[in-house]
């Protein structure tokens, strides 16, 4: 149940708020905090739901909520070894007055106040890949721009698929052996790819749109990239178990991104990191 977790939990894609010299940072009204079920069965929602000023958080662990909290995506982390092994569930009252786009600011004093978290921001050279095109025309099918989306995008565990929904019909699918996207922005894309593979993977294609597009991939290659999600999500899989280790060595992958008109190639990148100088395992009591 981990693997399908992983791919689950939402992830925001945009850069990390700066807050002003002396400004206070937005809290939650209320915030109850406790330990997750360890065992998840059947269809459910993950991720950062909201009716109204009541936020509902599933089955995340700290690493998911410093996702959302700081916006970043997970290679931008560096801590802990364990900040991916425990899970909480959150509910919490959003104040009156402060709006659904203020939640990950709330969410970095929830983390501040009740795991005592400490950070600061540093760059570091990572391995990445980057998504290039091949040829001036992809073969993607073009549509049209959302007329609104998620502030966070959901995650749904639906009959073994995991399924993204970024709102306005954009979503992110895999399962049946096959990555299908709809709707969705390159950025989007790659954002969500990265968490199958072994290292982070960048978009340098250029193109601004949505589009619908799939990727289809032998078995072996689905499992590998589940495993993948697995330790992305912070479990322990046991090397051989990943075979090389290495994306590119992947059988059906790449002639599936050549047939759209990609290429993954290796390189590196200074990236922004969020470094977590002191954190707690357990929360404070509610």
């Amino acid at each position: 149940m981990s693997i399908l977790r992983t791919a689950g939990i939402a992830l925001v894609l945009c850069a990390c708020p700066l807050l002003l010299a002396g400004q206070v940072r937005p809290q939650f009204e209320v915030a109850a905090i406790k330990p997750a079920a360890p065992d998840l069965s059947g269809d459910f929602v993950l991720g950062l739901n909201a009716r109204g000023a009541q936020v509902h958080i599933a089955w995340a662990s700290l690493l998911d909520l410093v996702n959302m909290a700081y916006r970043v995506k997970r290679y931008q982390i560096s801590g802990p070894s364990w900040l991916g092994a425990d899970h909480f569930t959150v509910d919490a009252k959003i104040p009156d007055g402060l709006t659904l786009r203020q939640v990950p600011e709330m969410l970095q004093s929830m983390l501040d106040v009740r795991f005592g978290m400490k950070s600061h921001w540093d760059k570091k050279e990572l391995p990445v890949y980057t998504l290039t095109l091949t040829r001036p025309d992809p073969n993607l099918t073009e549509a049209a721009a959302p007329d609104d989306q998620l502030s966070f995008p959901i995650g749904n565990i639906n009959n073994g698929r995991s399924i993204i929904d970024f709102g306005s019909g954009g979503t992110f699918t895999f399962g049946d052996n096959m990555l299908d996207a709809r709707k969705i922005s390159l950025d989007q894309f790659t954002e969500w790819f990265s968490n199958f593979l072994d290292r982070p993977v960048l978009n340098q294609t250029d193109l601004k749109g949505y589009y619908d597009f799939q990727l289809k991939l032998t078995a072996r290659d689905f499992q590998t990239m589940w495993l993948w999600a697995v330790v992305n999500g912070g479990a322990n899989v046991p090397p051989q178990a990943l075979g090389s280790g290495d994306a590119l060595s992947l059988e059906s992958l790449p002639n599936a991104l050549k047939n759209l008109g990609f290429k993954l190639e290796r390189s590196k990148g200074f990236i922004d990191v969020l470094v977590i100088d002191a954190v707690q395992r357990k929360p404070t009591e509610n």
